[in-house]
C-alpha cells in the first residue's frame, strides 16, 4: 500500500540564539556552538536541535549512531538551558516494535516553531530488528509489517519533549505487537529512579504513571501519552527497560503510542514536580523546615521520605536537597512518613515519623555533625604521592538503603578519598578512626588512630615507602569501566585518580562495545607522571562471552568509536576479524567460566579432563591471553580457571595468563586487585611503547600479583623463555616480595602432565625464608627441580587472611607466567597432549 507522510526541511537557522519566554525553534544543527554540553554528548553537526528558553534536545539525523542501536534518528543529549550545571547526562533512551527499532529513511522540521506553536522534528523509517537481539535470536523485520514514524515535539515553556512512535498497517489485516518497551541507559552519575523503591529498581518496581532518572544536578522524567503504560520489566548492568504496552494496528489503518520526557533539578523531589507537572495533577501540600546540626543550619542535606503502608512496611516515596540557609521542602501526598537525614561526612539521622493529613507543616530536622581531616601524603623523600585513605571508625556508622541512592562504602568503612597529590581536605563524622594511607602493592601503609571532633580540622600527613622493588616492570589492570560503560558511574576523571591512587601505571579502559581512552582525563588530572592510559574494548556478546582487545586505535568516523562488530559472527569470525583489524593487539578471554553468554569457555563447553569440547566448531585458538584472575585470588580459581589454564598450556595452547579486577565502581571494586606486572623497557609511564607493552604480554613476561610479587628465573632465562634441560634438571631462582601489611605464608612450584598441575616443589614462607636485612623479601633462594619430559614451570606464592582495608575480602598471592622446559633437546616445547578442535 502506498504510504505518504510529510518528510520536513532544514528547519530554523541560528540554534545557538537564546530563546525567550514563549518561543521554541526547531533545525537542522550546521555548527558546533549549537549543540549542547556534557560529558558525554553525541550530538553531531547535521543532526536536529529542538529547543525553547527552559530545556535542549538534540535529535539523530539519518547518520549512524553510537550503543546499541546504530542507526539514527534516536535522541541523544537533553538538558535545560536555564540551568548552567543541568548539563546533559542522558543515555541511549529507545522505544522498541517488538524486537525492532526504526531505522529512519529521512529526518526533517515540520514546524520550526517560528509560529508559536509547538516544534516538531520527524523521523521516518522501517523497522529494524535490534542489532543486540539480532545477535542470540534471529528475528526478521520483515515479521512487522509497519511504516514507522516518530514525532519529537516541543512546546513554547515547555519542560517535556514529547515522542509519539505512530505505526502505519502495510497489510489489509490487524496487526498485532504483543511487547514493546521504552529501553534506557544510565551510568555517569545517571540512576534509575521509581516508585515504592527510589533508587533500588532492581528490587521490583510496580507499573506506573513515570519512571526516572536522576543525577546529581540534573533528572529526566518519563511519563506515558495517552494508553501508553509504564511497567518495569528489569534492570540489569545499567539497561533499564519498561513495558510500554502492545500494539494493535488496525488493517490499513494507523495507531500510536508516546512518551513525555521532562527535564528537573537532580532530585527526585525535582522529578516528581515535573511528573505532576506533566500529569496536570496539583501539588500536595508541603513538608518543610530547617536543617541544622549543633553548629547551626545545614545546607546541602538529603533529606529522605518513606511512605509507611498499612503493614508497617517502607516503601521509598522521595528526597530533597536543604538549600544553602538550610530550607528543605518535601511535597508529600496524606499519610505517614518516616524522614531521615543524611549528608556528606555526616552520620545519618535516627527516623523521624510524621503524618501528613491535608495542610502544609514545618518540621525542623537534625542530622549530624561533620569535622574534617585535612591531609597530605607523600614518600619517604617527602615527595607528594597520589594515594588512596581509607578509614574505617571504630564506631560502625550506619548505611542508608540502596533506595536512598546514596554511596556505599560496605565493609565497615566510613569513606575512601582517592588523592591525586598535594593537599587535601575530607569531612567524615566525628569520632574515633583508622586511617589507613596506602598506594598498591609497592609500598609499605601508613596507619594512623585519630579522634576527630565535631566543627575541628585534624592537620595529617602520611608517609609511605616504596618497599617492593620492581625494576623493569610496570603495573597494569587490563579490564576496567568507566563512564561511556553503561553499568558504570564511575567518570574518567574519577576512574583515572583511583588508579594512580592504587599505583596501576599502564590501565586498559576496556568499555562496553566502545573504545574511549583515559590519556585526556589523567591530562585533566594532572597524572601523568604516575599514569598512561591504553586504548582497549571489551567485545561484551551476548551469546558466547566477553573479550579485551588492546592496544587499539578509535576511529570517531564510525559509531562507537570504531567498536569491532561481533552481532552475526562467530567466535572463529570474530576472532579473525579481531586480527585483521588490529593485528598486533592482545586478544584476551574475560572471565572465561561465567555463563555461558559472557564467559567463552562454558559456552564451548571446555572439559580441562580430556580436552575436548561440546561446541568444538565455536573453538578458535587465535586468542593470546586468559583473565585467569577476575576480582579474585589463587584459591577462589584453583579448581576453576587455573585448571583450565593449565589444560590448555599441556595441550600447546600457549596463552598468557592475567588478573584483572573488572571494576565498574573503584569505591566497591578496588581498581588493581589483582594486577599485571609487565616486563617493560622503561619505568617511565609516558614512556610506554605499546606495541612492546603487547607483546610482553603475548609472549607470556608477565607477573600477576594480587599483593605478592614474584620473579623468577632458570638457566638466565625468565618466563615466557624456553630453556633447555636434557638431563630434566632445572635450578629456579626464585624471589619473593610483599610489603609488611601483606601475608604470604606458601610458595608453589607447578609443572605440567596432570589436571590442575603438578605441584612438584612447595615451602612455608616465614622468618626463616625472609631476608633479615629486608623483610620485604619473603623468598631469595633457589629451588631445583627434574623433569622426565617437556614441560611448564609456573610459580605460585599465596598467604592466609585478607588484604583488608586496602581490598577489602580479597586473598594475598602471585603467579608467574610459565617458563618452559625443552628436555627431548629439539629446541622447543612440546606438548604432551592434544586438543580435541579444529
Amino acid at each position: 500500500m502506498p504510504f505518504e507522510i510529510e518528510r520536513g526541511t532544514a528547519g530554523a537557522s541560528g540554534l545557538s540564539s537564546t530563546l525567550s519566554k514563549g518561543q521554541v525553534r526547531a533545525g537542522k544543527v550546521v555548527a558546533a556552538g549549537e549543540l549542547l554540553s556534557g560529558i558525554k554528548v553525541e550530538g553531531k553537526v547535521g543532526d536536529f536541535k529542538i529547543y525553547n528558553d527552559r530545556v535542549a534536545f538534540i535529535i539523530a539525523s539519518e547518520r549512524g549512531t553510537n550503543g546499541y542501536s546504530p542507526f539514527g534518528g534516536e535522541l541523544l543529549d537533553a538538558q535545560r538551558v536555564d540551568d548552567s550545571q543541568a548539563r546533559s547526562l542522558i543515555g541511549e533512551t529507545l522505544l522498541t516494535i517488538g524486537a525492532a527499532v526504526l531505522e529512519p529513511t529521512s529526518v526533517g522540521v515540520i514546524n520550526d516553531g517560528s509560529d508559536g506553536k509547538p516544534a516538531l522534528v520527524r523521523v521516518v523509517g522501517t523497522p529494524r530488528t535490534l542489532p543486540l537481539i539480532e545477535g542470540f535470536i534471529p528475528i526478521s523485520s520483515a515479521a512487522t509489517p509497519v511504516h514507522i514514524v516518530i514525532d519529537y515535539s516541543l512546546a513554547p515553556d515547555s519542560d517535556a519533549l514529547e515522542s509519539t512512535l505512530r505505526l502505519f498497517n502495510k497489510t489489509r489485516k490487524e496487526v498485532k505487537i504483543p511487547l514493546n518497551v521504552l529501553g534506557m541507559l544510565a551510568g555517569d552519575g545517571l540512576d534509575f529512579f521509581a516508585d515504592g523503591v527510589g533508587f533500588d529498581v532492581g528490587d521490583g518496581a510496580a507499573e506506573q504513571s513515570y519512571v526516572g532518572l536522576v543525577g546529581a544536578d540534573i533528572s529526566y522524567a518519563i511519563v506515558g501519552v495517552g494508553k501508553t503504560q509504564l511497567k518495569p520489566l528489569i534492570s540489569e548492568s545499567g539497561v533499564w527497560l519498561v513495558e510500554t504496552g502492545a500494539f494493535i494496528v488496525p488493517a490499513a489503518g494507523e495507531t500510536s503510542r508516546g512518551v513525555r520526557l521532562s527535564i528537573g533539578k537532580g532530585t527526585p523531589e525535582a522529578l516528581r514536580a515535573q511528573v505532576r507537572s506533566m500529569l496536570t495533577i496539583s501539588s500536595p501540600p508541603a513538608l518543610s523546615g530547617t536543617v541544622s546540626d549543633g553548629a547551626g543550619a545545614v545546607a546541602g542535606a538529603h533529606v529522605h521520605a518513606e511512605l509507611i503502608d498499612s503493614t508497617d512496611r517502607r516503601r521509598y516515596y522521595s528526597k530533597a536537597i536543604s538549600d544553602s540557609s538550610g530550607h528543605y521542602d518535601l511535597k508529600l501526598p496524606d499519610g505517614k512518613y518516616d524522614i531521615t537525614v543524611s549528608g556528606d561526612g555526616r552520620k545519618m539521622s535516627d527516623p523521624v515519623t510524621v503524618t501528613v493529613a491535608g495542610a502544609a507543616q514545618t518540621k525542623d530536622l537534625s542530622v549530624g555533625e561533620t569535622a574534617t581531616v585535612q591531609f597530605e601524603v607523600k614518600d619517604d623523600g617527602g615527595v607528594s604521592l597520589p594515594a588512596k585513605l581509607t578509614f574505617v571508625p571504630k564506631t560502625a556508622l550506619p548505611e542508608p538503603p540502596r533506595s536512598f541512592g546514596e554511596l556505599r562504602y560496605g565493609g565497615g568503612v566510613a569513606r575512601i578519598v582517592f588523592h591525586p597529590g598535594g593537599s587535601g581536605t575530607t569531612t567524615v563524622p566525628p569520632g574515633e578512626y583508622t586511617i589507613t594511607a596506602s598506594r598498591g602493592f609497592e609500598y609499605e601503609v601508613d596507619t594512623q588512630t585519630v579522634t576527630v571532633n565535631a566543627g575541628q580540622t585534624n592537620n595529617l600527613t602520611f608517609t609511605l615507602r616504596r618497599s617492593v622493588s620492581t625494576p623493569g616492570y610496570m603495573s597494569g589492570d587490563f579490564h576496567l569501566h568507566a563512564q561511556w560503560s553503561p553499568d558504570s558511574n564511575d567518570l574518567n576523571t574519577m576512574k583515572v585518580t583511583a588508579l594512580a591512587a592504587e599505583g596501576v601505571e599502564i590501565p586498559v579502559n576496556t568499555d562496553h562495545e566502545y573504545i574511549s581512552n583515559y590519556n585526556p582525563a589523567i591530562a585533566q588530572m594532572g597524572l601523568q607522571k604516575w599514569v598512561r592510559g591504553i586504548v582497549g574494548e571489551e567485545l561484551t556478546t551476548f551469546a558466547y562471552g566477553h573479550f579485551n582487545v588492546y592496544p587499539i586505535v578509535a576511529d570517531d568516523s564510525k559509531p562507537n568509536n570504531g567498536a569491532i562488530p561481533w552481532i552475526g559472527r562467530t567466535p572463529p569470525e570474530l576472532f579473525s576479524d579481531v586480527r585483521k583489524a588490529f593485528p598486533d593487539a592482545v586478544l584476551q578471554i574475560n572471565h572465561p567460566r561465567s555463563v555461558a553468554i559472557s564467559g567463552y569457555f562454558s559456552y564451548v563447553g571446555l572439559d580441562p579432563t580430556n580436552g575436548t569440547f561440546t561446541k568444538p566448531d565455536a573453538w578458535s585458538g587465535l586468542f593470546n591471553a586468559i583473565e585467569v584472575f577476575n576480582d579474585s585470588g589463587w584459591s577462589n580459581n584453583k579448581d576453576g580457571t587455573v585448571r583450565d589454564w593449565f589444560a590448555l598450556l599441556d595441550r600447546g595452547k600457549i596463552a598468557t595468563a592475567i588478573g584483572n579486577s573488572d571494576s565498574h565502581s573503584a569505591i566497591s571494586t578496588e581498581v588493581g586487585y589483582p594486577r599485571n606486572f609487565v616486563a617493560l623497557s622503561t619505568d617511565e609511564p609516558a614512556n610506554v611503547n605499546t606495541t612492546e607493552m603487547a607483546t610482553s604480554v603475548k609472549e607470556g613476561r608477565v607477573v600477576v600479583s594480587g599483593g605478592i610479587f614474584i620473579d623468577v628465573s632458570a638457566n638466565g632465562k625468565k618466563h615466557g623463555d624456553t630453556i633447555t634441560a636434557q638431563d630434566g634438571k632445572v635450578s629456579l631462582a626464585i624471589k619473593v616480595q610483599a610489603p609488611a601489611w601483606v601475608n604470604a605464608d606458601t610458595l608453589e612450584v607447578y609443572v605440567g602432565g596432570k589436571v590442575g598441575g603438578d605441584m612438584i616443589a612447595t615451602r612455608t614462607l616465614d622468618s626463616s625464608t625472609a631476608d633479615p636485612n629486608n623483610a620485604t623479601v619473603r623468598f631469595d633462594s633457589t629451588i631445583d627441580i627434574t623433569v622426565s619430559k617437556d614441560t611448564w614451570i609456573v610459580v605460585v606464592a599465596y598467604g592466609a587472611g585478607k588484604l583488608d582495608p586496602v581490598v577489602r575480602g580479597q586473598q594475598p598471592f602471585g603467579v608467574v607466567n610459565p617458563i618452559y622446559v625443552d628436555v627431548d633437546g629439539n629446541g622447543k616445547y612440546d606438548p604432551p597432549l592434544t586438543l580435541t578442535a579444529p
